[in-house]
């Protein structure tokens, strides 16, 4: 598969999950860790994950100057956001 039928693979699942996930009982009022499902079912739907815990993690901490926060979610093979 070359790479622009992988990327018009990934728009028609991102497409096919948008109108589920909007239109599904996931949209609801915000409640903390609601963000995690997004990004689980998001991953596992649209890019495929298979194994979500060793792709992603939550609330990892992260030190930025003398103070201390957490990051929403790492992906680890990816090192980003």
């Amino acid at each position: 598969m070359c790479h622009g039928d992988t990327l018009r693979l990934i728009y028609g699942r991102t497409a096919e999950w948008r109108s589920h996930y909007f239109h599904s009982k996931l949209l609801r009022p915000y409640e903390k860790g609601q963000y995690q499902q997004f990004w689980i079912d998001f991953l596992v739907n649209v890019y495929g994950v298979e194994d979500i815990t060793g792709f992603i993690t939550f609330e990892d901490q992260v030190h930025i100057d003398k103070s201390k926060g957490f990051i929403d979610g790492f992906i680890l093979k990816w090192q980003a956001l």
